[in-house]
């Protein structure tokens, strides 16, 4: 049985930089849609840490282990 891991990470102002500024969570068993959401959640709790940063989102990846 495969499971899926989805590592979400924030996106450090406009561009997707090619090393993401902050792995966000990664999460078990889950669908990407539930992962996003999730990732809001991380972003608007951390917010105020990133001051003086505009992050504009975040970005989800679907990683397989086996």
């Amino acid at each position: 049985m495969n499971l899926v891991v989805y590592v979400c990470f924030a996106l450090a102002g406009s561009q997707f930089q090619d090393h993401c500024r902050e792995e966000l969570i990664t999460l078990h068993n889950i669908t990407p849609q539930a992962c996003f959401m999730k990732a809001q959640e991380v972003i608007a709790e951390k917010a105020p840490l990133w001051e003086g940063e505009r992050i504009d989102g975040y970005r989800c990846f679907p990683r397989n282990r086996h």
